[in-house]
Protein backbone atom coordinates (compact mmCIF):
# COMPACT_ATOMS: atom_id res chain seq x y z
CA UNK A 1 0.00 0.00 0.00
CA UNK A 2 1.11 3.41 -0.91
CA UNK A 3 2.12 5.30 1.65
CA UNK A 4 3.17 9.84 1.51
CA UNK A 5 4.03 11.83 4.54
CA UNK A 6 3.04 15.77 5.10
CA UNK A 7 2.01 17.97 6.97
CA UNK A 8 -0.86 16.86 9.80
CA UNK A 9 -4.06 16.92 8.83
CA UNK A 10 -7.47 14.30 9.57
CA UNK A 11 -9.56 13.21 6.58
CA UNK A 12 -13.18 12.10 7.22
CA UNK A 13 -13.85 8.75 5.64
CA UNK A 14 -17.39 8.98 3.39
CA UNK A 15 -19.58 6.29 4.18
CA UNK A 16 -22.52 5.23 1.94
CA UNK A 17 -25.83 3.56 2.89
CA UNK A 18 -25.36 2.59 6.47
CA UNK A 19 -27.76 -0.18 7.19
CA UNK A 20 -30.67 0.49 9.63
CA UNK A 21 -31.31 -3.21 9.46
CA UNK A 22 -28.10 -4.75 10.20
CA UNK A 23 -27.70 -7.81 11.91
CA UNK A 24 -24.69 -7.87 14.54
CA UNK A 25 -23.31 -11.17 12.93
CA UNK A 26 -24.04 -10.11 9.29
CA UNK A 27 -21.74 -7.88 6.86
CA UNK A 28 -23.10 -4.38 8.08
CA UNK A 29 -22.60 -1.78 5.94
CA UNK A 30 -21.56 -0.73 2.13
CA UNK A 31 -18.25 1.44 2.40
CA UNK A 32 -16.28 3.56 0.13
CA UNK A 33 -12.90 4.43 0.00
CA UNK A 34 -11.69 7.23 1.96
CA UNK A 35 -8.04 8.57 3.18
CA UNK A 36 -7.01 8.85 7.01
CA UNK A 37 -3.98 10.90 8.41
CA UNK A 38 -2.70 10.31 11.29
CA UNK A 39 0.13 12.80 12.65
CA UNK A 40 2.85 11.28 14.57
CA UNK A 41 4.79 14.08 16.51
CA UNK A 42 7.96 14.60 17.11
CA UNK A 43 9.84 13.91 20.33
CA UNK A 44 6.74 11.86 22.26
CA UNK A 45 4.82 8.69 22.02
CA UNK A 46 2.32 7.77 19.95
CA UNK A 47 -0.48 4.64 19.79
CA UNK A 48 -0.68 4.13 16.24
CA UNK A 49 -3.45 2.55 14.27
CA UNK A 50 -3.83 1.02 10.70
CA UNK A 51 -7.89 1.71 10.02
CA UNK A 52 -7.40 1.61 6.29
CA UNK A 53 -6.50 -1.39 4.47
CA UNK A 54 -6.56 -2.82 0.92
CA UNK A 55 -9.06 -5.77 0.26
CA UNK A 56 -8.10 -7.76 -2.80
CA UNK A 57 -10.72 -10.39 -2.45
CA UNK A 58 -14.36 -11.24 -0.95
CA UNK A 59 -16.77 -13.89 -1.14
CA UNK A 60 -18.14 -16.56 1.02
CA UNK A 61 -16.05 -19.56 2.66
CA UNK A 62 -16.93 -22.49 0.56
CA UNK A 63 -15.12 -25.56 2.51
CA UNK A 64 -13.06 -25.59 6.20
CA UNK A 65 -10.36 -28.21 6.48
CA UNK A 66 -8.37 -27.06 9.87
CA UNK A 67 -6.15 -24.26 8.98
CA UNK A 68 -6.88 -25.16 5.02
CA UNK A 69 -10.27 -22.61 3.75
CA UNK A 70 -11.68 -23.18 0.64
CA UNK A 71 -13.24 -19.08 -1.15
CA UNK A 72 -15.53 -18.43 -3.50
CA UNK A 73 -12.89 -16.03 -5.18
CA UNK A 74 -10.01 -16.68 -7.39
CA UNK A 75 -6.71 -15.67 -6.58
CA UNK A 76 -3.79 -15.10 -8.38
CA UNK A 77 -0.43 -15.73 -7.98
CA UNK A 78 1.24 -16.12 -4.32
CA UNK A 79 -0.67 -13.74 -1.56
CA UNK A 80 1.74 -14.90 1.38
CA UNK A 81 5.81 -14.05 0.18
CA UNK A 82 7.83 -11.82 2.19
CA UNK A 83 7.14 -8.84 0.65
CA UNK A 84 3.78 -9.11 0.19
CA UNK A 85 1.38 -10.71 3.04
CA UNK A 86 -2.56 -11.05 3.47
CA UNK A 87 -4.18 -12.09 5.91
CA UNK A 88 -7.51 -13.39 5.75
CA UNK A 89 -11.06 -11.84 7.93
CA UNK A 90 -14.14 -13.68 8.78
CA UNK A 91 -16.65 -10.56 8.60
CA UNK A 92 -20.49 -12.77 8.97
CA UNK A 93 -21.68 -15.61 10.85
CA UNK A 94 -23.97 -17.81 7.84
CA UNK A 95 -25.62 -19.86 10.85
CA UNK A 96 -26.57 -18.05 14.09
CA UNK A 97 -28.80 -21.41 15.50
CA UNK A 98 -26.57 -23.09 16.22
CA UNK A 99 -27.18 -25.91 14.34
CA UNK A 100 -28.23 -25.91 10.70
CA UNK A 101 -27.34 -27.81 7.22
CA UNK A 102 -25.07 -24.78 6.62
CA UNK A 103 -22.76 -26.05 9.33
CA UNK A 104 -19.92 -27.92 9.42
CA UNK A 105 -21.04 -31.35 11.40
CA UNK A 106 -24.06 -30.30 12.13
CA UNK A 107 -23.01 -27.52 14.53
CA UNK A 108 -22.76 -23.64 13.85
CA UNK A 109 -19.28 -22.14 15.00
CA UNK A 110 -18.65 -18.85 15.68
CA UNK A 111 -15.43 -17.13 13.53
CA UNK A 112 -16.97 -13.63 13.37
CA UNK A 113 -14.19 -10.89 13.03
CA UNK A 114 -11.37 -13.72 13.61
CA UNK A 115 -8.55 -12.93 11.52
CA UNK A 116 -5.43 -14.90 10.60
CA UNK A 117 -2.26 -14.00 8.09
CA UNK A 118 -2.40 -16.54 5.29
CA UNK A 119 0.77 -18.72 4.77
CA UNK A 120 -0.21 -20.01 0.98
CA UNK A 121 -2.53 -20.00 -1.14
CA UNK A 122 -3.58 -22.15 -4.01
CA UNK A 123 -6.36 -22.22 -6.86
CA UNK A 124 -7.71 -25.15 -8.32
CA UNK A 125 -10.56 -25.43 -10.89
CA UNK A 126 -13.15 -23.05 -10.32
CA UNK A 127 -11.78 -22.84 -6.66
CA UNK A 128 -9.31 -21.37 -4.01
CA UNK A 129 -8.00 -22.38 -1.23
CA UNK A 130 -6.06 -20.22 1.68
CA UNK A 131 -4.02 -22.07 4.43
CA UNK A 132 -3.71 -19.94 7.61
CA UNK A 133 -0.99 -19.14 10.60
CA UNK A 134 -3.51 -20.38 12.80
CA UNK A 135 -6.64 -21.76 12.29
CA UNK A 136 -10.35 -20.37 11.99
CA UNK A 137 -12.98 -21.83 12.50
CA UNK A 138 -15.50 -20.43 10.55
CA UNK A 139 -19.01 -21.98 9.00
CA UNK A 140 -19.26 -22.86 5.17
CA UNK A 141 -21.23 -19.94 3.83
CA UNK A 142 -20.08 -17.44 6.19
CA UNK A 143 -18.25 -14.14 4.52
CA UNK A 144 -14.61 -12.93 4.19
CA UNK A 145 -12.50 -10.47 2.84
CA UNK A 146 -8.76 -10.80 1.79
CA UNK A 147 -6.69 -7.58 2.38
CA UNK A 148 -3.16 -6.86 2.24
CA UNK A 149 -0.95 -6.83 5.95
CA UNK A 150 1.73 -3.84 6.16
CA UNK A 151 5.52 -4.63 7.32
CA UNK A 152 7.77 -2.08 8.75
CA UNK A 153 8.79 -1.10 5.27
CA UNK A 154 5.52 -0.54 3.67
CA UNK A 155 4.45 1.64 6.56
CA UNK A 156 6.94 3.80 7.32
CA UNK A 157 9.17 3.48 4.46
CA UNK A 158 13.24 1.91 3.67
CA UNK A 159 13.75 4.67 4.44
CA UNK A 160 11.80 6.34 6.87
CA UNK A 161 10.67 9.95 4.77
CA UNK A 162 12.00 13.09 5.91
CA UNK A 163 11.25 14.00 9.39
CA UNK A 164 11.92 10.27 11.25
CA UNK A 165 15.08 10.18 12.91
CA UNK A 166 16.97 7.49 11.51
CA UNK A 167 20.54 6.64 13.01
CA UNK A 168 23.22 3.89 13.63
CA UNK A 169 21.82 3.06 16.72
CA UNK A 170 18.48 2.47 18.72
CA UNK A 171 19.88 5.00 21.17
CA UNK A 172 19.28 7.95 19.01
CA UNK A 173 16.69 6.62 16.66
CA UNK A 174 12.65 6.78 16.50
CA UNK A 175 11.54 3.22 17.94
CA UNK A 176 8.58 1.07 16.17
CA UNK A 177 7.49 -1.23 19.23
CA UNK A 178 5.45 -4.29 17.89
CA UNK A 179 4.07 -6.94 20.70
CA UNK A 180 5.02 -10.32 20.67
CA UNK A 181 4.32 -13.18 22.91
CA UNK A 182 3.11 -10.35 25.18
CA UNK A 183 6.29 -8.53 24.79
CA UNK A 184 6.99 -5.07 23.03
CA UNK A 185 10.09 -5.35 20.91
CA UNK A 186 11.79 -2.50 19.59
CA UNK A 187 12.71 -1.97 15.99
CA UNK A 188 14.58 1.01 14.51
CA UNK A 189 15.92 2.59 10.96
CA UNK A 190 19.73 2.17 10.83
CA UNK A 191 21.15 4.89 8.32
CA UNK A 192 24.45 4.86 8.78
CA UNK A 193 27.81 2.22 10.57
CA UNK A 194 29.35 -0.47 9.48
CA UNK A 195 26.94 -3.84 8.15
CA UNK A 196 23.82 -4.05 6.56
CA UNK A 197 21.74 -0.88 6.55
CA UNK A 198 17.50 -0.70 6.99
CA UNK A 199 14.91 -1.75 9.99
CA UNK A 200 16.64 -3.52 12.47
CA UNK A 201 15.97 -4.53 16.20
CA UNK A 202 17.04 -2.42 18.20
CA UNK A 203 19.03 -5.10 20.06
CA UNK A 204 20.75 -6.04 17.05
CA UNK A 205 21.81 -2.99 15.40
CA UNK A 206 24.58 -5.21 13.37
CA UNK A 207 22.63 -7.88 13.04
CA UNK A 208 20.47 -8.68 9.53
CA UNK A 209 18.22 -5.97 7.94
CA UNK A 210 13.87 -6.57 8.57
CA UNK A 211 12.38 -4.54 6.70
CA UNK A 212 9.72 -7.27 6.12
CA UNK A 213 8.99 -7.40 9.43
CA UNK A 214 4.73 -7.93 9.27
CA UNK A 215 2.55 -5.77 11.24
CA UNK A 216 0.28 -8.91 12.06
CA UNK A 217 -3.58 -8.71 11.98
CA UNK A 218 -5.36 -7.15 14.94
CA UNK A 219 -1.94 -4.62 15.90
CA UNK A 220 -1.03 -1.90 15.62
CA UNK A 221 1.91 -0.19 16.68
CA UNK A 222 3.57 1.47 19.64
CA UNK A 223 5.92 4.50 18.04
CA UNK A 224 8.85 6.57 20.52
CA UNK A 225 9.76 9.59 18.66
CA UNK A 226 13.01 10.98 19.57
CA UNK A 227 14.19 15.03 20.10
CA UNK A 228 15.79 16.17 16.56
CA UNK A 229 13.36 15.11 13.90
CA UNK A 230 10.16 16.75 12.68
CA UNK A 231 6.26 16.22 12.50
CA UNK A 232 5.50 13.11 10.70
CA UNK A 233 2.89 11.86 9.29
CA UNK A 234 1.14 8.68 8.41
CA UNK A 235 -1.60 8.66 5.60
CA UNK A 236 -3.71 5.17 5.12
CA UNK A 237 -5.78 4.86 2.44
CA UNK A 238 -8.57 2.48 1.06
CA UNK A 239 -11.60 1.18 3.08
CA UNK A 240 -12.56 -0.01 6.86
CA UNK A 241 -12.66 -3.62 7.33
CA UNK A 242 -16.08 -4.65 7.96
CA UNK A 243 -17.36 -6.23 10.96
CA UNK A 244 -16.09 -6.74 14.85
CA UNK A 245 -12.82 -7.15 15.74
CA UNK A 246 -11.91 -10.00 17.75
CA UNK A 247 -7.55 -10.35 18.64
CA UNK A 248 -5.77 -13.05 19.88
CA UNK A 249 -3.92 -12.15 23.30
CA UNK A 250 -1.95 -13.49 25.69
CA UNK A 251 -0.25 -12.78 29.42
CA UNK A 252 1.43 -9.46 28.93
CA UNK A 253 0.78 -6.22 26.47
CA UNK A 254 -0.95 -6.53 22.92
CA UNK A 255 -0.87 -2.99 20.53
CA UNK A 256 -4.65 -4.03 19.85
CA UNK A 257 -5.48 -2.36 16.32
CA UNK A 258 -8.74 0.07 16.52
CA UNK A 259 -10.06 -0.91 13.03
CA UNK A 260 -12.75 1.52 12.86
CA UNK A 261 -12.82 5.54 11.40
CA UNK A 262 -15.55 6.58 13.70
CA UNK A 263 -14.70 7.82 17.31
CA UNK A 264 -16.52 5.57 20.30
CA UNK A 265 -16.59 6.14 24.23
CA UNK A 266 -15.69 3.25 26.30
CA UNK A 267 -19.01 2.79 27.41
CA UNK A 268 -20.56 2.46 24.07
CA UNK A 269 -17.62 0.62 22.74
CA UNK A 270 -18.65 -3.24 24.39
CA UNK A 271 -14.49 -4.03 25.09
CA UNK A 272 -15.54 -4.51 28.60
CA UNK A 273 -17.56 -7.66 27.76
CA UNK A 274 -13.95 -9.61 27.00
CA UNK A 275 -11.62 -8.29 29.97
CA UNK A 276 -10.91 -9.70 33.14
CA UNK A 277 -12.65 -7.55 36.13
CA UNK A 278 -12.06 -6.79 39.75
CA UNK A 279 -12.49 -4.42 42.34
CA UNK A 280 -9.09 -2.23 41.45
CA UNK A 281 -6.46 -2.43 38.92
CA UNK A 282 -5.00 -4.78 40.06
CA UNK A 283 -6.87 -7.83 39.88
CA UNK A 284 -8.46 -6.40 36.25
CA UNK A 285 -7.25 -6.32 32.45
CA UNK A 286 -5.99 -2.21 31.81
CA UNK A 287 -6.46 -1.02 28.62
CA UNK A 288 -4.03 2.10 27.75
CA UNK A 289 -5.23 5.01 25.63
CA UNK A 290 -2.96 8.00 24.82
CA UNK A 291 -3.91 11.23 24.25
CA UNK A 292 -1.07 14.27 23.18
CA UNK A 293 1.94 11.30 24.62
CA UNK A 294 0.18 10.56 27.30
CA UNK A 295 -0.77 6.95 28.32
CA UNK A 296 -4.17 6.65 30.61
CA UNK A 297 -5.14 3.08 32.15
CA UNK A 298 -8.10 2.12 32.86
CA UNK A 299 -9.82 -1.05 33.54
CA UNK A 300 -13.38 -2.04 34.25
CA UNK A 301 -14.56 -1.94 37.88
CA UNK A 302 -16.66 -5.33 38.82
CA UNK A 303 -17.34 -5.03 42.29
CA UNK A 304 -16.61 -3.15 45.53
CA UNK A 305 -17.25 0.49 47.00
CA UNK A 306 -18.07 3.16 44.78
CA UNK A 307 -19.77 1.22 42.37
CA UNK A 308 -18.74 -0.33 38.87
CA UNK A 309 -18.16 0.61 35.35
CA UNK A 310 -14.68 2.51 33.98
CA UNK A 311 -12.43 3.72 36.08
CA UNK A 312 -8.82 5.32 36.14
CA UNK A 313 -6.40 2.59 37.69
CA UNK A 314 -4.90 5.29 39.97
CA UNK A 315 -8.68 6.17 41.02
CA UNK A 316 -10.45 2.92 41.71
CA UNK A 317 -13.08 4.72 43.88
CA UNK A 318 -12.99 7.93 41.33
CA UNK A 319 -15.50 8.73 38.84
CA UNK A 320 -16.76 6.71 36.07
CA UNK A 321 -14.65 7.17 32.68
CA UNK A 322 -17.15 5.60 30.76
CA UNK A 323 -17.35 9.14 28.65
CA UNK A 324 -13.34 8.88 27.31
CA UNK A 325 -13.13 8.70 23.57
CA UNK A 326 -11.61 5.84 21.64
CA UNK A 327 -10.15 7.60 18.80
CA UNK A 328 -9.89 6.86 15.20
CA UNK A 329 -6.38 6.55 13.89
CA UNK A 330 -5.15 5.35 17.64
CA UNK A 331 -4.16 2.12 18.84
CA UNK A 332 -4.93 0.22 22.49
CA UNK A 333 -2.16 -0.68 24.22
CA UNK A 334 -3.58 -3.48 26.06
CA UNK A 335 -2.51 -5.73 29.13
CA UNK A 336 -3.63 -9.08 29.75
CA UNK A 337 -3.44 -10.49 33.24
CA UNK A 338 -5.21 -13.75 32.87
CA UNK A 339 -3.67 -15.03 29.72
CA UNK A 340 -4.73 -16.77 26.66
CA UNK A 341 -7.88 -14.84 26.27
CA UNK A 342 -9.53 -13.09 23.46
CA UNK A 343 -10.14 -9.06 23.15
CA UNK A 344 -13.34 -8.19 20.71
CA UNK A 345 -14.04 -4.62 19.74
CA UNK A 346 -17.58 -4.50 18.38
CA UNK A 347 -18.25 -2.11 15.43
CA UNK A 348 -19.14 0.91 16.94
CA UNK A 349 -21.51 2.52 14.02
CA UNK A 350 -23.39 -0.80 13.15
CA UNK A 351 -23.87 -3.29 16.47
Amino acid sequence: MKRTYSYFYFAALAFASLSSVAKAQNLPVSRTAGVIDVSIPNNQTSLVSLPLVNIVASGTITSVSGSTLGISSTLTGSISTAALPHAIKITSRDDQRGTGTNAPSGSSTTAYGQTAQITANATGAGTSTVTTATALTPNVGDEFVIFELETLSTLFGAPPGAGWNSASSAGSADLVYLDNAGVLTAYFYRSSGAGTLGWKLATAASGPAVNNTVIPPNRGVYVQRRAGGSAYLLRSSGVALPGREQASVVAGFSIINNPFTVSTTLAASGIQDSLSRGSGAGSSDIIYLENSGVLTGYFFKGSGAGGTGWRLTTAASGADQGGVVLSPGKAILYQERQGAAGFALPEPFAE
